[in-house]
């Protein structure tokens, strides 16, 4: 079992996270976290609800850079076409 984090804790990580939006947050070690705290709230609540604040939302809006996919979905196994399955 990973380490139980307060709430705070959490709260704390993920501000810092925010510090600089030219890095993707995504990436964040905290955004990645999972499980529950010490008092049983769901992390990716807690953060989610951080998130989802006015203020953040502002904060962010237009400066969330975009993700891109380095590789291609294409493989041996897979040629890129959705299929129906039937």
């Amino acid at each position: 079992m990973g380490m139980k984090y307060t709430e705070s804790k959490i709260l704390e990580m993920a501000e810092a996270a925010f510090g600089d939006l030219s890095k993707a947050y995504y990436n964040a070690n905290v955004v990645n976290e999972s499980g529950v705290t010490d008092t049983g709230k769901k992390i990716t609540e807690i953060i989610a609800g951080l998130l989802l604040t006015s203020a953040n939302i502002e904060r962010f809006n237009g400066k969330i850079i975009r993700i891109r996919r380095g590789n291609s979905y294409h493989t041996l196994s897979h040629d890129g076409n959705a299929t129906t399955g039937n």
